[in-house]
């Protein structure tokens, strides 16, 4: 009896040693990185009057954890931008919470990326400092691990960090592609921004930038790539950082319980359970009755007068910060209260006076409440910012609520030219439209009108070449009335109004019985 107990016991730890092994979370004298260090970053904000959530990239603090370590192409979508807030987030399995982040650098070439979050203190993993990964012949990725099946076959946001051991194939590439492991068995996407470290030591010696099929020996293989160490230590001194060999040692922090509610709170976000997500984001506001950062969202997850409510704790928790006036100003803006929304974007710019999110704002508050003064102060940031189109855009807007059709038309030619985003190119050509039709340049308008439906087809540029066709006589009848049928079929969400579609209506049936009683 005793020799089978102990056989069935030996038998159990060969079991999970082997499942250790094959999962890549054990190697002989392996010492596991700091789970704490690893954070994800919430990639969700502003553009264009709505909430849009992107999802979560993954990343890692170093040092003493005030230096976070991510793929640059992880964070290429934050923004502060005319018509965009994308600010970085970053959520912290230590605290509990969600902080603000600002990007020190992204270097494209390396696929590096260094951001500064708010806290003054985090655990960090150790930058390697010799050369010893040079000669490695094994390295391993560590992150959280790309998002879980959870039961039902639904998407479900990893909890868990996996240290996973790979074969190196070479460390002496270039940029981007500096380190090569594998082949390994690709876990899915989101695995980007995780760190490469020395088995025995948990050091960083590279960050994980892509993956790609490469043919060998007649198979095509996974491959991954990321940039190394030396990348990493040129980064720091050009922003004059010191990368802390040894990481600060930590006291053990409660902080998991809340991190597992708010990746719930993500998790109902990405079924679109909305009971679920506002119900979390309640309680977790509730428990984390100081985070700004979790009030904000709860925000923008509410409806109004509970909104509003949240925003103005937000600010009182965190006056000094831009973020939480300036998705404040736009919550208002958005709401019809200009006047209310003005004072916010005022004190996001008194803070930080070159947050042109905020900038944009105060013009299109101005141009609703006095669009004199939208005008002049729109022209004292083109002064600043000759090359924004975004600025352009909105002085001519100021100049046709005056109904300055004449000095609108040079203005807005000037925003087309200049960049902006692919996805305004419709609205830019659009406004370009109306104002050679306002000073009669039917012609040249028609032309503008259909790049413009080609861009983005949608009701309100199909509206607009309406009220083109009807003033340019009773022989566009018919072009007018078919393009008035393609405005109705899409204006499911009256983003005409139904108003405007029975006066152009009435007007075309007069158009068409004049030029019946012509024939």
């Amino acid at each position: 009896m005793a020799r089978r107990t102990s056989f069935a016991g030996c038998s159990f730890v060969l079991f999970l040693w082997l499942v250790c092994c094959a999962t890549g979370l054990c190697a002989t004298g392996a010492e596991s990185p700091n789970r704490d260090a690893f954070v994800y970053i919430l990639n969700i904000g502003i553009r264009d009057n709505k909430i849009v959530y992107n999802g979560l990239r993954v990343g890692f603090a170093v040092g003493d954890g005030r230096t976070i370590l991510t793929a640059a192409h992880c964070v290429e979508d934050f923004e502060n931008a005319n018509h965009s807030l994308f600010q970085p987030l970053v959520i912290s399995s230590y605290y509990g919470d969600i902080f603000e982040a600002e990007i020190v650098e992204s270097d494209e070439e390396n696929d590096i990326a260094v951001l500064r979050p708010t806290w003054q203190s985090h655990p960090g993993l150790r930058i390697e400092t010799s050369d010893r990964w040079k000669q490695a012949k094994k390295l391993a990725v560590a992150g959280y691990h790309p998002s879980d099946l959870a039961q039902g076959g639904d998407r479900k946001i990893s909890r868990r960090v996996s240290v996973r051991e790979e074969t190196v194939v070479r460390t002496d590439g270039q940029g981007r592609h500096a380190i090569q492991l594998g082949s390994v068995k690709y876990p899915g996407k989101g695995w980007s921004g995780s760190a490469f470290v020395l088995p025995d030591t948990g050091a960083v010696v590279g960050i994980l930038s892509n993956e790609r099929y490469v043919r060998r020996f007649f198979r095509k293989k996974h491959y991954i790539f990321g940039c190394n160490a030396e990348a990493i230590r040129e980064v720091f001194q050009r922003n004059s950082l010191a990368p802390a060999a040894f990481p600060s040692q930590f006291v053990e922090r409660s902080g998991y319980e809340h991190f597992e509610s708010i990746l719930k709170l993500f998790d109902s976000i990405l079924v679109d359970d909305t009971q679920e997500s506002r119900r979390t984001i309640e309680e977790l506001c509730r428990i984390r009755s100081e985070s700004y950062v979790l009030h904000i969202l709860a925000a923008w997850m509410l409806d109004a007068p509970e909104a509003e409510e949240y925003f103005t704790k937000a600010i009182e928790q965190a006056p000094d910060r831009a973020f939480p006036h300036a998705t404040y100003g736009s919550y208002l803006l958005h709401h019809g209260k200009p006047k209310s929304a003005l004072r916010q974007f005022q004190s996001t710019i008194a803070i930080d006076p070159n947050h042109v999110f905020a900038h944009t704002g105060r013009i299109v508050a101005l141009t609703r409440a006095n669009p004199q003064k939208a005008e002049m102060q729109a022209r004292e940031l083109i002064d600043k910012w000759p090359s924004n189109g975004g600025f352009w855009f909105e002085l001519s807007r100021a100049l046709r609520e005056q109904r300055k059709y004449d000095r609108e038309l040079p203005i807005i030619r000037k925003a087309v030219e200049l960049p902006h985003a692919d996805r305004l190119q419709h609205l830019y050509q659009r406004h370009l439209a109306d104002s050679l039709a306002n000073n009669e340049k039917f012609s040249e308008a028609e032309e503008a009108y259909k790049i413009a439906l080609g861009e983005h087809s949608c009701a309100r540029c199909w509206s607009a070449y309406t009220s083109l066709l009807i003033r340019m006589g009773a022989e566009r009848a018919e072009d007018a009335k078919q393009a008035l049928d393609n405005a109705r079929k899409m204006n499911g969400s009256n983003a005409v109004p139904p108003a405007t579609i029975r006066k152009y209506e009435t007007i075309i049936r007069r158009m068409t019985a004049t030029e019946s009683s012509v024939r």
